[in-house]
């Protein structure tokens, strides 16, 4: 390869700043999450050291790859039967209504998604909250037909309590959740995808659970105004202990759907099972989703 192709690849310094930051990242990383005193302090530099890591490597994507420079702002509106968080039904098996927002510039994005919950009570039956709030900040640069998506999610909880089921107890339940993925678009209708999800305290500060996702989607012909697609997600949850994601320390899950949109108003009709027997909130369910874009 000649000099001039390596320089317009990697521009000048790029590729030594992002070996510079790609060592930080895993050597600050553990100094972070060991050495900290404050769990959580040392998990959100651990995420400043994954979000840099992560501009790093958008940023030795050429701009004319990265696609449209301009802002874009969006969001749903809906209700959902049942509130599925990967294989397990986070409300109880019962309806609950839900908003989305996107806010897009360029490669970068941050997204907000608002839901309801059963957060439990605790030993004296007061409730630890119903609200659960996502925040996602992150990138997606695109080289080819493949598309990565590197950033961090904040999971929060808006009107409840810090608390352990059924006890007394204290326990922080806000978590982060660094991540990294792709899709590689195969056909014009078909693509593969897969993400690995990393929350180094998980709710109740009950340590490190890692997640690692495969997805498959095929556009479906038009049919009139209405548009279609069927998605499929496969997935393995391990935790570092027992009794913090399933009964043991890890589970599999898996779901296949229909997503589809009539002008404004979207729909998701989607199957979920998991590999966990004798515990209601992992039974196999039909959940059907629809809202309102805007």
């Amino acid at each position: 390869m000649s000099d001039a192709v390596i320089r317009w690849l990697f521009p000048p310094n790029g590729i030594s700043y992002a070996l510079e930051i790609a060592l930080d990242l895993g050597i600050g990383i553990a100094n972070s999450l060991w050495n900290s005193g404050d769990k959580m302090q040392g998990a959100l530099c651990a995420v400043r050291r994954v979000a840099a890591f992560s501009i790093s490597l958008a940023l030795l994507v050429r701009p004319g790859v990265s696609g449209d420079s301009s802002i874009a702002i969006g969001g749903i509106v809906g209700a959902t039967s049942d509130y599925v968080y990967r294989g397990v039904s986070l409300r109880d098996e019962k309806p609950t209504p839900f908003a989305y927002f996107s806010a897009k510039y360029g490669i970068a994005y941050l997204d907000a998604y608002l839901i309801g919950t059963e957060l439990g009570e605790d030993a004296l039956e007061r409730s630890l909250g119903n609200i659960e709030a996502d925040f996602t900040l992150g990138v997606r640069p695109s080289i080819g037909s493949i598309e990565f998506n590197l950033g961090t999610r904040y999971t929060v909880y808006p009107n409840g309590r810090d608390g352990i089921v059924g006890t007394l107890l204290q326990a922080e339940r806000d978590f982060i959740e660094p991540f990294a993925g792709g899709i590689v678009a195969l056909t014009e209708k078909f693509s593969l995808g897969g993400t690995v999800y990393w929350t180094p305290d998980y709710y109740n500060e009950t340590g490190s659970v890692v997640t690692v996702e495969a997805q498959a989607a095929y556009v479906l012909p038009p049919f009139s105004a209405c548009t279609s697609k069927v998605t499929t997600f496969l997935g393995v949850v391990a935790s570092d202990e027992s009794f913090v994601v399933s009964p043991g320390q890890g589970y599999t899950y898996f779901n296949v759907g229909v997503e589809a949109q009539i002008e404004r108003m979207i729909f998701d009709l989607r199957y979920w099972t998991t590999d966990v027997d004798g515990y209601g909130l992992f039974d196999q369910r039909l959940v059907l989703a629809a809202g309102v874009t805007f």
